[in-house]
């Protein structure tokens, strides 16, 4: 408050009331962006609107900063964008459930007890194939997935479906067993065609030939107007090439009383109802005549008849192979043969003139494959074993220089067997009938009338330097009485010690599947555990899952009592032992099946050449 600092003050005071106020020091440059302005909910042509522009160059404050795509530029880029969705959810659906897999079935005959035997199945293969799916790679990996298990020298046949690498397949599997143990396995003689699809292909023969109707194309649905022909195949087509159309199908069972509606490819009934129903809901009157044109007549409609008694025959005969619970293979031949006479005997007949073509093109794909039957010898010998048959068919149906063919066959085979057995039982061939060891009781050789093994040894016969003669003729001159429900696999079990070379037939060769119906249902189980939720499911995890399902299922394996908590606690196991973990701290470390089929390289670099 001294005078000269309050004069002081007051002049500095005036001073500054003469001043301009700024904001410069509160201030900074921000840079300038360029960017595209948002799209609005605003029609596109807006951005082309003069008020539009004007507005946004206001907002901007720099005409220059904002540049406005124009309608048609706006246009692209949501088609660009819409494409780019589009290939995204391709990716995302190709990526579900496509993942290449090879199941492998092994089914053998195991005796229970000393009287019991079954017929056993179980998946030792599911395995993951992230390469190349020709013949040379599957055989590679069907001999792995036997080698990881010690039986790659121990397979006898091998069925599976028609397609050509399946032979390659085989033919590559052979190459490795015979480089690798020393061992001819012949893959003509031993691969077994499945039956079912021999049946299917006859069929679809004689389906392509009566009906040439093409299935559904949405780029080109008014091709399914097919001649007379294929009337039935087109309305099934027309039928299920819309949801509308399923709907007034279901509708009409339904007003019928039908309890459960089915499809046409089920059921064929009511077909005239629905042809005439779609063509009413029809308001175009080209396509609506086309429509009417589907509409059978009486003369078609007994066509359709003889038709489904034609394919009945070849129902009938795949029936024989839908089991893979008990051998079927016996049937094989009687089943071409009886398909091919039924389908020969109705081309000559006037009343089926009107598919004699038809039916011709099935007998010639019968006849392709029945005649692939003689490179081996399972269909023989398995006719001969099953005890209610032996070799009645081939006395009824082939000629007699057939007959001795098939009867060398046989007896070539057992004396084979027979011989084998004598080996391994230490027993001299030439001594086998004086002996009273364990050969003996293991090769006894019964007489028709029942006369004692030392009469046999002295007494002339025609069986002398023959051991294996009498069993031979035993067993086929014998009429055996089999129980209705029971399987040749179970008889043999019991009569095993009346027959023990026959018996050693039977477990080698009853066995074998005349279908590949378990591989193929193990595909299926594979589509219910990969399932959408679990398309990340890693290739042994899958394969793990499998094998263990199926074991389950054939009483293989038993899965184990969950531990209780009281034991966890008390640090005992099941059994009533302590526990210290010690049995799985290392289970992470252990190499699972996949990466044994992965990590041996050098198979991959041998070639058959090589071998």
């Amino acid at each position: 408050m001294l005078p000269g600092d309050v004069k002081l003050r007051k002049q500095v005071a005036s001073t500054e009331k003469l001043k301009q106020k700024q904001l410069d020091e509160h201030l900074k440059e921000v840079p300038r962006k360029e960017h595209i302005a948002a799209y609005s909910h605003q029609p596109i042509q807006a951005l082309e609107h003069p008020a539009f522009k004007t507005m946004i160059d206001i907002a901007s404050r720099a005409r220059e900063a904002v540049s406005i795509p124009s309608q048609k530029v706006a246009m692209q880029e949501i088609i660009r964008m819409f494409n780019e969705y589009m290939v995204d959810l391709k990716a995302r659906f190709a990526a579900d459930n496509v993942d290449g897999y090879f199941a492998v079935t092994a089914h053998w005959i195991e005796a229970v007890t000393e009287d019991q035997w079954e017929l056993k199945n179980a998946i030792i293969g599911f395995t993951y194939l992230n390469n190349a799916h020709n013949g040379k790679r599957l055989g590679q990996v069907l001999f792995k997935i036997v080698d990881r298990l010690g039986i790659a020298d121990c397979i006898g046949h091998v069925t599976c479906d028609n397609a050509k690498n399946n032979g390659t397949m085989l033919a590559e599997s052979a190459a490795q067993v015979q480089a690798r143990m020393g061992k001819i396995f012949n893959p003509k003689k031993s691969q077994i065609n499945c039956l079912g699809h021999v049946i299917n292909l006859a069929t679809q023969a004689v389906l392509n030939t009566y009906s040439k109707t093409p299935h559904f194309d949405p780029a080109n649905p008014e091709n399914h107007i097919p001649e007379t022909a294929g009337l039935i195949r087109a309305i099934c087509v027309k039928e299920r090439s819309s949801a509308k159309r399923k709907e007034t199908y279901h509708t009409i069972q339904v007003r019928e009383g039908i309890d459960k509606p089915r499809q046409l490819l089920l059921d064929m009934k009511f077909i005239a109802t629905f042809a005439y129903k779609i063509a009413l809901q029809e308001k175009d009157i080209t396509k609506r005549r086309k429509l009417d044109a589907l509409t059978l007549s009486a003369d078609e409609w007994e066509r359709v008849e003889l038709f489904i008694q034609l394919l009945a025959h070849a129902d009938d005969k795949q029936q024989c192979f839908s089991s893979e619970s008990q051998p079927c293979l016996q049937y094989a031949i009687p089943a071409l043969e009886g398909l091919h006479k039924a389908w020969s005997a109705h081309v000559e007949r006037v009343k089926y003139a009107h598919f004699a073509d038809t039916l011709q093109a099935g007998i010639d794909k019968i006849a392709e494959y029945y005649d692939k039957t003689g490179d081996s010898d399972a269909y023989i010998i398995c006719i001969y074993l099953a005890p209610e048959i032996k070799g009645s068919h081939f006395k009824k149906h082939w000629s007699l220089e057939l007959q001795q063919e098939a009867k060398e066959l046989i007896k070539r085979v057992f004396r084979e067997h027979y011989s084998v057995l004598s080996k391994d039982s230490q027993v001299p061939e030439q001594t086998q009938k004086l002996s009273t060891g364990k050969a003996r009781m293991r090769l006894r050789a019964l007489s028709d009338d029942e006369l004692e093994t030392e009469v046999i040894a002295t007494a002339p016969s025609r069986s002398m330097g023959k051991p294996w003669l009498p069993e031979f003729r035993h067993y086929l001159n014998m009429a055996e009485h089999v129980q209705g429900d029971m399987s040749a696999v179970k008889w043999w079990g019991l009569n095993a010690h009346r027959y023990p070379v026959w018996a050693s037939l039977a477990r080698d060769y009853l066995s074998i599947m005349a279908t590949s119906v378990s591989s193929e249902r193990a595909f299926s189980q594979g589509g219910i555990t990969v399932s959408k939720r679990r398309n990340r499911l890693k290739g042994d995890v899958v394969e793990a899952l499998q094998c263990l399902k199926c074991a389950i299922r054939q009483d293989l394996l038993f899965a184990p009592a969950d531990p209780s908590s009281a034991l966890e606690l008390s640090g005992k196991n099941d059994d009533g032992l302590e526990s210290d973990g010690s049995a799985i701290e290392n289970i992470a470390e252990q190499s699972s099946w996949d990466i044994m089929l992965d990590n041996d390289e050098d198979m991959y670099d041998t070639t058959v050449d090589d071998i």
